[in-house]
């Protein structure tokens, strides 16, 4: 498989469902059961799912998240990452995200991680249905022309990056 500018988004997509659909299947807990609240540190996390989709549940202090499992950049496993204030980083690349919304907040990864409404129930965490992404971040100003230089994986980035903004550069439409 290849990737071009044009599908590069669908690439990365199905790349990361190959990386997930290999994993051999594991006796993680359902969290949309809930999970013992003691069970969960300050600061830790711990894969399970909800619905047949693979997901992390973090917790910071009083405060409960649950994002998608893997990075879309790569489909590198987020459980496998560190926690640092409201955020992921993940251990492979790098890339950043948030925990109270999924927005990639560092490259290499462009696109969010999807996130889940988390609810406390007594001693118990309930992992509920599945929030909707961010809204992209637009810029209202910028050049208006740009020119790359290079092929490599920053070059696709910021033609992609160019292409989704609402006035891309003339040099990239």
């Amino acid at each position: 498989m290849t990737a071009s500018i044009l599908n590069l988004p669908q690439y990365r997509n199905q790349l990361g469902r190959q990386i997930v659909a290999e994993t051999p299947e594991t006796n993680k807990p359902d969290l949309k059961n809930g999970f013992p609240i003691h069970d969960l540190g300050d600061g830790s996390m711990i894969s399970g799912h909800v619905d047949g989709e693979e997901l992390v549940l973090v917790r910071r202090g009083d405060e409960f998240f649950a994002i998608g499992a893997h990075c879309t950049h790569y489909g590198g496993p987020l459980a496998e990452g560190l926690i640092v204030g409201d955020t992921v980083r993940r251990p492979w690349h790098h890339a950043c995200f948030s925990l109270r919304n999924g927005e990639a907040l560092r490259a290499p990864a462009l696109d969010p991680v999807p996130c889940w409404r988390v609810e406390r129930l007594g001693d118990k965490i309930l992992v509920r249905e599945k929030a909707s992404p961010p809204a992209p971040k637009r810029g209202t100003e910028g050049p208006s022309s740009v020119v790359i230089v290079g092929g490599g994986a920053a070059g696709l980035a910021v033609v992609y990056c160019e292409r989704s903004s609402k006035s891309p550069s003339k040099s990239v439409k």
